[in-house]
């Protein structure tokens, strides 16, 4: 039971990491940059 939630939680971690990893440079833009 514990071990869902581990899995769970390294799951939800890892598709975060790799959304941000893959979000094109224009999502992540600065102030003053434009916004596409």
């Amino acid at each position: 039971m514990l071990l869902d939630i581990v899995l769970g939680t390294l799951l939800i971690l890892s598709l975060l990491i790799a959304m941000a990893a893959l979000t094109p440079p224009y999502y992540r833009h600065k102030p003053g940059d434009g916004v596409r």
